[in-house]
């Protein structure tokens, strides 16, 4: 299944978040550095080039943010933006002695801010990390930070020959390995661990149900990763949406599914509680009809009532 161009957020070149890795890799001895957290080096000999032009450390932090207005972007975003009313996910990481250790924390607070790409860009996104990470932390511990940042965006940038295609589930241990291959390039084996190695788990389980039900499963039971089911645990499904339409489809639908099931709750909720009015024994039927539109009228818009006076078959 191909991804619909129409979804993917350009980052001057498509961002494939959790799913994206780079064939042809360095074997990552230059990444024993990356293991020691704190002191985090990016190799970016492999022809990936920071979008924040950060180099394989990274800029001073004031030169980061010195032509670029931090508190502005903050306004943008969590005044004025799609972040609005929203705290930081995650955290600026876990810290033992000074120095920065493996947290998935990090990659949570990383992926929010992904999202408003768009409204701001990486460079301005970079300058925003420096001086928020140095106003909660210390400028050092923000050094790190900013590390595991472009590390993690170069990681966004690579492009793998081959994605997870849905309808040839005997494929994925090989693109799972690539995108194994990748992460532990660009982010050192443990910070790859931390930050995908509870999805690589689900998806390997998959996998491996998926392999031993294969001779008695019909070529219908493909999952599908635009209508989740018990079959995929969520994080699996978005780990197979980001793959097929990219990261920012992929929260959109993540989205729809959070609010079809707030909806569907709610709905579940009118037909119990409109059914026990329904059968009041102290209520006349005028005053059953009654409760039953002043209960609707408070719990669901006009738009809304008509809908659930049709799914519920409501006069």
């Amino acid at each position: 299944m191909k991804p619909h161009p129409g979804l993917l957020v350009a980052l001057g070149v498509a961002l494939m978040a959790a799913a994206l890795g780079w064939l042809g890799l360095r074997d990552g001895a230059d990444h024993d550095g990356a293991k020691q957290a704190g002191a985090v080096r990016l190799d970016t000999t492999g022809g990936i080039s920071l979008l924040a032009g950060g180099g394989s450390e990274g800029p001073p932090i004031a030169g980061a943010a010195g032509t670029i207005d931090a508190a502005d972007i903050e306004t943008r975003l969590f005044t004025d933006g799609s972040l609005k009313g929203a705290e930081l996910d995650g955290s600026w990481g876990r810290w033992v002695d000074g120095r920065l250790q493996p947290d998935f924390a990090l990659r949570q607070r990383f992926d929010q801010l992904l999202t408003s790409v768009g409204e701001v860009t990486t460079d301005e996104l970079r300058a925003f990390i420096a001086s928020r990470a140095e106003r909660d932390t210390t400028r050092e511990q923000a050094q790190a930070v900013l590390a595991l940042w472009d590390a993690y965006l170069a990681l966004q940038q690579v492009r793998f020959a081959d994605t997870i295609d849905l309808s040839r589930p005997a494929d994925w241990p090989r693109v799972l390995q690539a995108h194994q291959l990748a992460r532990h390039e660009h982010l050192g084996p443990a910070w790859a661990d931390a930050f995908y190695g509870e999805e690589e788990q689900h998806f390997r389980e998959l996998i491996a149900e998926r392999s031993q039900a294969a001779p008695a499963r019909a070529p219908a039971a493909t999952p599908d990763a635009l209508n989740p089911s018990a079959e995929l645990p969520a994080s699996v499904l978005h780990q197979l949406r980001v793959a097929t339409y990219g990261r920012e489809a992929a929260e959109r639908l993540r989205k729809e599914d959070l609010a079809q099931i707030a909806w569907q709750t709610r709905l579940d909720n009118a037909r119990y509680t409109l059914h026990r009015l329904r059968q009041a024994p102290e209520l006349s039927e005028l005053q059953r009809d009654q409760a039953v539109e002043q209960w609707l009228a408070q719990n669901f818009s006009e738009s809304e009532r008509l809908r659930v006076r049709a799914l519920l078959n409501l006069p």
